[in-house]
C-alpha cells in the first residue's frame, strides 16, 4: 500500500483514552466513515501506533483525541519501497551514512535535525509541532544541496518527494500543526 503523509492543523486536545476500541466507541461516525463530534474531524495518537516514537509527539501527547480545526493536507509519497529508497537517499546526503548505521548508533547523528525524520517509522506514527518546526527549517536551509544531488543522480522524483516532505512540514510549523504517516486506504 502506498504511504500518505498527512498534516492536521489546528489540533486542539479534546479527550484523551487509553486504546482506539475506546475512541471509536465514543466518536465513530458511521456515516461519516471516520471519528466526528459535531461534524469535527478528530484524530486520535494511538499509544499502539505511535508509543515507539514518543519522543517526536510533543506537544501532542499519546492516548490524545484531538479536534481538527484547521485544513489538511496529505502527500502520497509512493511505495513502501520508494519511501525506503528515498530515506536512504536522504541519510546519505543530510548525514554522510546509509541508514543502517544511524539505526545502528543513533546517539552520534542526534544532532543532525533530518535524523527525526530518517530514524522514525516507515509506515505509521505522528511527528508532533516542535519536530516539524525543526524539519521544516532543516528541508528550507538544505534545499539546494537537495535539487543538485537528485539531478546528478538523474532521479528527479527524490526532489519531488523533498519538496513534498518540506511542504508538509512547513505547513505543519506554521499552524501549529502535527504530520502522520499512514497507509493510504483503498476502498
Amino acid at each position: 500500500m502506498p504511504l500518505l503523509v498527512t498534516v492536521y492543523t489546528g489540533l486542539q486536545l479534546i479527550d484523551e483514552a487509553p486504546n482506539a476500541a475506546l475512541v471509536s466507541a465514543k466518536y465513530f461516525d458511521s456515516e461519516a466513515s471516520a471519528l466526528q463530534v459535531g461534524g469535527d474531524q478528530l484524530v486520535y495518537i494511538d499509544p499502539a501506533t505511535a508509543g515507539i516514537f514518543a519522543a517526536r509527539l510533543p506537544p501532542l501527547t499519546l492516548g490524545g483525541v484531538y479536534r481538527v480545526s484547521g485544513p489538511t493536507q496529505s502527500y502520497t509519497i509512493g511505495s513502501y519501497e520508494d519511501y525506503e529508497e528515498w530515506r536512504e537517499w536522504l541519510c546519505r546526503l543530510m548525514l554522510g551514512v546509509r541508514c543502517e548505521i544511524l539505526f545502528e548508533k543513533p546517539a552520534r547523528y542526534a544532532g543532525n535535525p533530518f535524523t527525526r525524520l530518517i530514524d522514525f517509522s516507515d509506515s505509521e506514527g505522528w511527528i508532533g509541532h516542535a519536530d516539524c518546526v525543526v524539519l521544516a527549517a532543516a528541508f528550507k536551509a538544505r534545499i539546494d544541496s537537495a535539487r543538485r544531488s537528485a539531478s546528478v543522480t538523474q532521479r528527479p522524483y527524490l526532489f519531488d518527494t523533498y519538496q513534498q516532505f518540506a511542504a508538509a512540514f512547513a505547513l505543519a510549523a506554521e499552524s501549529g500543526g502535527a504530520v502522520q504517516f499512514h497507509e493510504m486506504r483503498t476502498p
